[in-house]
């Protein structure tokens, strides 16, 4: 059961990080494309939002179960892993902003703010692999 929980938990890194990197190259293309073009390239982007979105959802609950199954408390004292928590709870945090974001503006019929979406999708990637070092080192 372990291994089945691993395997899911280095799944939902890979489509996460990857879904959110392909985002952000989307949007950089986007931003560079004929301007007839984008559109059809910036509705890529709430595909993988949402794929990456699910990732993580697939982190929490295969970590959840990997602890209360696995090594329990012990590993919840490791500074390692607390700094690996603080990572991916900003993580959580950023994709829930952005989320939001791209929810209102689909609501209110207006693309969010590139800019912002931006600054976003970097913090995000950032906290991703930040969470991702942290967990090898943490685990090692």
């Amino acid at each position: 059961m372990t291994q089945v929980l691993v395997i899911l938990h280095f799944l939902g890194f890979v489509a996460g990080i990857g879904l959110g990197m392909a985002n952000m190259i989307t949007g950089i293309r986007a931003g560079r494309t004929d301007p007839a073009v984008a559109p059809a390239l910036r509705q890529l982007q709430p595909v993988f939002s949402k794929g990456a979105a699910l990732a993580l959802a697939l982190l929490w609950l295969t970590g959840v179960l990997l602890i209360v199954t696995g090594p329990g408390a012990a590993v919840l004292a490791r500074p390692l892993f607390t700094m690996k928590m603080l990572a991916v709870l900003l993580l959580t945090g950023l994709t829930v902003v952005a989320l939001r974001q791209a929810a209102r503006g689909k609501a209110a019929g207006t693309p969010p703010d590139p800019q912002r979406m931006k600054r976003l999708g970097m913090g995000m990637l950032t906290a991703a692999i930040a969470a991702l070092i942290l967990a090898v080192l943490a685990f090692r």
